[in-house]
């Protein structure tokens, strides 16, 4: 992804708490953003044993009204 497309910063959104860690792990320049719906965010073992996203927001829509510049940039090395 890196390689196709370059940027100073990424930004991933996923309902998944693992797979957010293991993207903030292998890249440092990514801003993790956990959505709590669908069946893997709202299972207690992973929200438990999961490293923290960056940010989370309870609905997929609720980034139509959040500034997305501002997001990358609080979390931004």
């Amino acid at each position: 992804m890196q390689q196709r497309y370059p940027s100073e910063h990424y930004l991933m959104i996923d309902d998944k708490l693992h797979i957010l860690a293991a993207m903030k792990k292998c890249c440092p320049k990514v801003t993790s953003v956990f959505i709590r719906q669908g069946h893997y965010a709202k299972d207690k073992d992973i929200l438990k044993s999961a490293p923290r996203s960056d940010v989370s927001f309870e609905h997929i829509g609720d980034l139509l009204h959040y500034d997305v510049d501002k997001l990358i940039s609080d979390f931004k090395a």
